[in-house]
């Protein structure tokens, strides 16, 4: 169960996820970019590789970001954002880190946390 609960995780864009599960995630991505990385420098491998490498961790950065703008009560199409240059990536880590999800039910499922974990919107 544990694994499959990681896979959604990193690879579903359905449902919601908590600001300590995000900064979970994205701390998994950002090491894995890194070490990549510099795995790659030290290798001879054609930079191409780096693209089929870097491919699914930054597809599990989208999907981490579109749980946690779910959670904001917004699309998770907000996550693309991150695509522009510099303040991107600063604007969605701000938003999805430390912005405080819905306490009540929305489109995007029930809330994770609290008094108001089952009621209902109006």
């Amino acid at each position: 169960m544990a694994g499959q609960s990681l896979i959604r995780l990193f690879f579903s864009f359905q449902g919601r996820i908590d600001r300590r599960h995000f900064w979970l995630g994205l701390v998994v991505v950002v090491l894995s970019l890194y070490l990549i990385g510099a795995i790659l420098r030290q290798s001879f491998l054609p930079w191409q590789m780096g693209l089929l490498l870097f491919a699914p961790l930054y597809f599990s950065f989208f999907a981490l970001a579109a749980k946690r703008y779910h959670d904001l009560g917004m699309t998770g199409w907000y996550s693309v954002i991150f695509l522009l240059p510099v303040v991107g990536w600063f604007y969605v880590v701000f938003e999805c880190g430390f912005l405080q999800g819905g306490a009540m039910k929305n489109r995007y499922g029930p809330p994770l946390h609290g008094p108001l974990a089952d009621r209902e919107l109006p």
